[in-house]
């Protein structure tokens, strides 16, 4: 059995458009470890890059934390409620396709395979993902796909303020003790949100030195 099922993401569990500014319509220059998009408005590259057999994505170059990602593809299988599964995986290929770049790998798990093809763009100010997954097999229960990416983890937790609108402003301290964006979970360095108690699905980052990264969900 073969199915289909589509994503879009506007650049990170369901979000992703990075809302650093964009100048360059995408241009790829390319060798066999590397291959750029494009280059956004504030000097960062976007680019893929093999690491091993695997591909990664990176944008790095400019006034925000390098964001480096080797697992781009991401899935949660849910077999039962006792049995959730964990899966990540760089890209087995990455191509040049137009303006854009197209990015492809599989994931197996019990029988069924998730074949992922993302396509990455720039348009105007915006890096997007369009996302395809295909599944072939049979198996029981669902799954989720994701597209994480990964700051600089030289960046420290207190360089950075989050903001997600209604939940997350930067500042715990008059956020009820129970809430997501409370100073309990502050402390706790963790931030956990469930997308239906998001009026809008964007989640923001700020740097001490001014720079930002906004990821944001259109569908």
């Amino acid at each position: 059995m073969r199915s289909e099922h589509r994503e879009k993401f506007c650049a990170i569990g369901k979000l992703m458009l990075l809302g650093l500014c964009l100048i360059e319509s995408a241009r790829a220059a390319q060798s066999s470890q590397r291959i750029e998009l494009g280059r956004l408005q504030t000097g960062a590259t976007v680019a893929f890059s093999r690491e091993a057999t695997e591909w990664a994505i990176e944008i790095s170059g400019g006034p925000a934390p390098k964001i480096f990602e080797p697992y781009p593809a991401r899935l949660e299988v849910y077999h039962s409620d006792q049995d959730i599964r964990q899966f990540a995986a760089g890209y087995k290929t990455v191509k040049q396709a137009g303006s854009g770049v197209d990015a492809n790998t599989d994931i197996a798990d019990a029988g069924v395979t998730f074949h992922i093809h993302d396509h990455w763009s720039l348009t105007d100010t915006v890096l997007s993902l369009d996302r395809k997954v295909e599944v072939s097999g049979n198996g029981p229960g669902g799954f989720y796909s994701s597209i994480v990416l990964t700051v600089d983890p030289a960046t420290g937790w207190t360089n950075v303020s989050y903001l997600a609108p209604g939940v997350l402003y930067g500042d715990p301290t008059y956020d009820g003790n129970n809430s997501p964006g409370s100073a309990a979970n502050y402390n706790a360095r963790r931030l956990i949100l469930r997308e239906d108690i998001m009026p809008a699905p964007m989640f923001g980052l700020s740097f001490s030195n001014g720079a930002s990264v906004t990821l944001l969900d259109p569908a």
